[in-house]
Order: C-alpha cells, then sequence, then structure tokens
C-alpha cells in the first residue's frame, strides 16, 4: 500500500507540473507516465484514466481530510478549511476549474454534500421537515455553495481568510429566510 500511494502522488504531482505548462484537456496519460518516469501500464494499474486520478487526488487533499471526524462542532471549520486547502493548490485548482468545470463541480458537491448532510442529520443547521426536506435543503445549499466556491476560482481566488468565512456563515445563517423562500413557492 505505502508503495501504491507513493506511486499516486508522483503521477499526482507530474500531472500538476504539466498543468502549469498546457491544458489539462490537452494533458494525456503518456505525458503523465513519462513525466513521472513510469510506464502507461505502471499509470493504468493505479487509475483507469486521467479523470480518476483527479478524482483520488481531490479525495486524498479535500473529502478525507475535511470529512474525517466530521461533526456539528466543526463542520463550519471544515468548510473554511476547504478554502485554505483549494488556495494552497491555487494554479492547479484554477486549471481545473477552466478546464474541466463540471468535472471539479461535480467532485466538489460530493463533498459538500457530505459535509451539509452530516450536519443537517445532527441538526447543527436547524433545518426542520422529515428526512426528505432536510436532503433537499442540504442539497440546496450544497449546490449554492459549490456556485460560489467556482465563482471564487474564476475570479483568481480573490478572497481573504476571513471573506471566505463570512460568505459560508451568511449562507448559514440565511438557512430560514432561504427555506421561507422555498416555501412560498411550492404548492401542496
Amino acid at each position: 500500500m505505502a508503495n501504491s500511494n507513493i506511486t499516486r502522488n508522483a503521477l499526482a504531482a507530474s500531472l500538476k507540473e504539466l498543468a502549469q505548462e498546457k491544458s489539462i484537456v490537452k494533458i494525456t496519460v503518456g505525458e503523465i507516465s513519462e513525466r513521472c518516469g513510469v510506464n502507461r501500464q505502471t499509470f493504468y494499474y493505479h487509475f483507469k484514466d486521467k479523470g480518476e486520478l483527479i478524482s483520488w487526488y481531490f479525495n486524498k487533499q479535500l473529502i478525507t481530510p475535511l470529512t474525517t471526524d466530521l461533526s456539528t462542532d466543526n463542520w463550519i471549520n471544515r468548510l473554511i478549511e476547504m478554502f485554505h486547502l483549494m488556495y494552497k493548490d491555487k494554479e492547479f485548482i484554477c486549471s481545473i476549474v477552466k478546464d474541466c468545470e463540471q468535472y471539479f463541480s461535480d467532485n466538489l458537491l460530493k463533498i459538500l454534500d457530505n459535509i451539509i448532510t452530516k450536519s443537517s442529520s445532527e441538526n447543527e443547521l436547524k433545518i426542520v421537515g422529515d428526512e426528505c426536506e432536510k436532503k433537499v435543503l442540504s442539497r440546496f445549499l450544497a449546490h449554492g455553495i459549490t456556485g460560489i466556491v467556482i465563482d471564487w476560482i474564476k475570479a483568481g481566488m480573490p478572497l481573504d481568510e476571513d471573506d471566505g468565512k463570512t460568505v459560508i456563515t451568511n449562507i448559514i445563517r440565511n438557512m430560514d429566510t432561504i427555506k421561507a423562500i422555498l416555501e412560498n413557492h411550492v404548492e401542496d
């Protein structure tokens, strides 16, 4: 397992280096393998394609650190950590969004949905209603934050640390307003 993670990390590092030179969509598995010093078969032993490598990277860098020991006490801080982790990898994240926005959006949505659904189920968000209603509102919030994060990335990640917290806090603070707006537009 240790050797497998070393190779996976090296392949991810090669992809990140290549992304500084050209568009991610134009980077081939052969180029990633060559930059890493391994053959294509080694790449395919670890990943089925470039997309799976990117997914693994997201899981390793964002999903696992943000969802390990997730609790109602720390979920907002975990969202803020997400801003920090993405900012540390600014060039690569911006490159992925520029070239593969939908792919990035789908992965980010998984992260946020996991964090928000857990917080909602533990009543930290104080979303009232049955489980179906909570799930819908949690997904709504996850999609909203995903959109805000993508806008932030497209703008070159200009937010400082406090602004990131303010954006998340304002969204959470306005959950009652969002819910009321939705309820007023739903017919029985």
